[in-house]
């Protein structure tokens, strides 16, 4: 397997390299332009560089600021700051609107406005990522190290079209950190050290950069060993792991106007435990590598031309070590989930004013996985039995996109944009299989052709420069993923799992309206949001009494609905006291509705909000940021899923840090500062004892970081 990563990686970067040179050599000779900068007040514009506020809309890495629709940063300092585990739990401590599904003791699922896994698109250096394994053990945003993270992007909602295809729920962004040039080479980097109480856990992590006139690069490496924590009430939930970390990042830049960038990284995970899932993750292999190049000013009007390509791999292997059926069965289910493609993107500065970026992607996710179960007592103790549970799938997507900015007339913004994706779909089930598929959805035939048109339209007012008010129309379809589609017999929670591969698209109609306002000491985002998703994908039980290898249990389908309803509102705001004290705090609230079956639409957060105050002295290096979280309970559920009603819980954060001499910091993170025992409404309970699966209680955590 690492013969071939090598092989395509290789044929990836030359293949890039040779298209970018031959455009470099046929350019027509490009001429300086003047220009000046257009006001943040939205001012007639000139001409060619007209929207100077997207700049980070149309590079590689970055996606964000994105007019017109909710948005949120967490920054590198934040990340820092939380010490978190993972990107969904960052996500779920600083955006509104944002939660995490829980399972074990890292790897949360990140949840926008209600709507998870492939709802949401997840990318890095401007490719797709997906997991290895088919019930979120490791969720895409688990695939690399949060502390070699500049920045998480958020994008709530369908608008973003030239990112793969559009999401129904939102695009979560994770920007890499980069090494930066310098005029005569330089070398600086980081050490850092952490313990975790309740896990008992550590971390260790490095780096280091340097950089000269046009080329620089980076390297970086961490290791992370937890146990079981204990929640609240001092019962052991299963959460161990142990997880390492390296990447490596190559900017080289050949010519003033020319950019070439190169990363690859190993996220490895080892012995993680998941309380709320039937398996054991025995091993997690994420190998992703991508390559940019970008030229800038390649022909008139072109500002930026990029190409990009990747290929990611993930080895994933789950056994049932440390379940309760370990005495009855001996289970070894080992998946591999193969991503490769590319992308090109033309920015250009039309000569009617604004910026045109036109473009096209593809990309290919190849999965397969063969469960194999020992039977150890019983009737067929000696016998094993293989299941494909993933039987040679494949998803292919190929799209065209154009996105627009445009400034009508002074303090307007207009953005339109759309795709057009067409979609291969297909397997290659054995005659088992087929049966299955047959026998519980009447399906012939595995394979789906499809072809998929998303669009969004976002307008911008900005009476003044520090306000801007907002409303987005945005419709965006997805196509079913590989579990969805098809796999066959996978033991997931809750049951047993069985795809269904007549399922059709869900298609996304939403309306946003929100303000950006920052006036003084106050700064304010919120935004309404209103989302009618038709042919919505629901899972369901198909048969309570189905014989599981254990025992009976439940059998899981899924189906398309006509159409189901999420709308609701999500608000940050923050006041300055005086100059070093700010009062911050966030509320979200989303409903869900199951129109068809006139119910609840299943796992729905309930309404959240958080209240607190930052006191920093910058001449000190110190900070200090208390934090109340309120989590109603939560009574509108689908009692057909098989979930339960949630009590609401209150809990109390804090965190502190130290900056010493300019170069070391010393962090203290504490959460549950009351040892609250409670558990969100969003995690399924353990499959074995019915039980619910708790919360960490008390953690502090403290951390000791260095810079060179």
């Amino acid at each position: 397997m690492l013969e071939l990563y090598s092989y395509i990686w290789g044929r990836c970067i030359w293949s890039l390299i040779a298209l970018s040179l031959a455009v470099t050599i046929g350019e027509r000779t490009s001429f300086a332009q003047s220009q000046e900068e257009t006001s943040g007040s939205g001012e007639e514009l000139a001409q060619p560089k007209a929207i100077e506020l997207e700049d980070m809309l149309v590079s590689i890495e970055r996606i964000t600021p994105a007019s017109g629709a909710a948005t949120a940063v967490v920054t590198a300092e934040q990340l820092q700051e939380y010490q978190a585990r993972d990107v969904a739990e960052a996500l779920k401590d600083r955006v509104p609107g944002v939660t995490g599904k829980r399972s074990g003791g890292i790897n949360l699922d990140p949840v926008i406005r209600g709507l998870r896994e492939d709802r949401l698109s997840v990318m890095t250096n401007g490719t797709k990522i997906w997991g290895g394994g088919p019930f979120r053990m490791d969720p895409p945003t688990s695939l690399l190290d949060v502390d070699e993270l500049e920045a998480i992007e958020v994008i709530k909602g369908p608008y973003s079209v030239t990112r793969g295809p559009s999401s129904i729920g939102g695009t979560i962004n994770l920007v890499t950190k980069k090494p930066e040039f310098s005029p005569h080479w330089d070398a600086y980097g980081s050490l850092g050290a952490a313990y975790t109480s309740n896990y008992n856990g550590f971390t260790t992590k490095a780096s280091i950069s340097a950089g000269g006139p046009a080329l620089a690069f980076r390297l970086a490496g961490s290791y992370r060993d937890y146990q079981d924590y204990e929640s609240g009430d001092g019962e052991r939930i299963q959460s161990g792991f142990q997880s390492q970390s390296v990447s490596g990042t190559l900017l080289w830049q050949p010519h003033a106007d020319h950019r070439f960038l190169l990363s690859m990284s190993r996220e490895s995970d080892r012995d993680t435990r998941f309380d709320a899932l039937p398996l054991h993750m025995e091993e997690d292999d994420a190998y992703l590598g991508s390559v940019s190049y970008t030229l800038s000013n390649p022909f008139p009007f072109v500002e930026s031309l990029q190409f990009s390509g990747y290929y990611n791999y993930v080895h994933h292997r789950m056994n049932n070590e440390h379940k309760p059926t370990r005495g009855m069965i001996d289970i070894v289910f080992p998946l591999d989930a193969r991503t490769f493609g590319g992308r090109v993107q033309a920015n250009i500065l039309p000569g009617f004013g604004g910026r045109l970026s036109l473009g096209g992607d593809v990309y290919r996710l190849e999965r397969e996985g063969t469960n194999h179960l020992s039977f150890l007592s019983g009737d067929m103790a000696g016998t094993t039995r293989y299941f494909h549970a993933w039987p040679e799938t494949h998803i292919m997507d190929g799209g065209i996109f154009g996105e627009y900015v445009y400034l009508p007339a002074p303090k307007w913004r207009l953005i339109v944009g759309a795709r057009v994706d067409f979609v291969d779909a297909g397997a290659n089930p054995g005659p088992t299989e087929r049966l299955q598929y047959h026998t519980y959805y009447g399906a012939a035939d595995v394979d789906a052709f499809e072809t998929n048109v998303s669009a969004n339209a976002r307008l911008v007012y900005s009476p003044v420069s520090s306000l801007g008010l907002f409303v987005g129309v945005g419709r965006a379809a997805r196509t079913a993923d590989a579990t969805e589609r098809y796999l066959a017999l996978g033991p997931g929670p809750g049951g047993f799992y069985i795809g269904n591969p007549g399922l059709d698209p869900e298609e996304s109609f939403e309306v946003d309206t929100g303000i950006h306002a920052r006036w003084n000491r106050l700064a304010m985002d919120g935004s309404l949001f209103y989302n009618r998703i038709e042919d919505y994908i629901l899972q369901y039980i198909l048969d309570r009494a189905f014989q599981c290898p254990h025992g009976p249990c439940n059998l899981r389908g899924f189906r398309n609905i006509d159409h189901a309803i999420l709308l609701g509102a999500d608000l940050s705001l923050s006041y300055a006291l005086r100059e070093n004290l700010s009062l911050h705090g966030s509320f979200a609230y989303v409903h869900g509705e199951n129109e068809e079956d006139d119910r609840a639409l299943p796992e729905i957060p309930p309404l959240e909000g958080r209240l607190g105050l930052r006191y920093e002295h910058p001449r000190w290096g110190l900070w200090f940021n208390p934090m109340l979280r309120l989590v109603q309970s939560q009574h509108r559920i689908d009692t057909a899923f098989g979930e339960d009603a949630t009590q609401g819980h209150v809990t109390v954060d804090i965190g502190a840090g130290w900056r010493l001499f300019g170069r070391h910091e010393l962090m203290v993170q504490v959460e549950n500062l009351f040892d609250k025992n409670y558990n969100e409404h969003i995690t399924r309970e353990n499959p074995f004892t019915g039980r619910e699966v708790f919360e960490p209680g008390r953690v502090v955590t403290v951390g000791l970081r260095t810079t060179f």
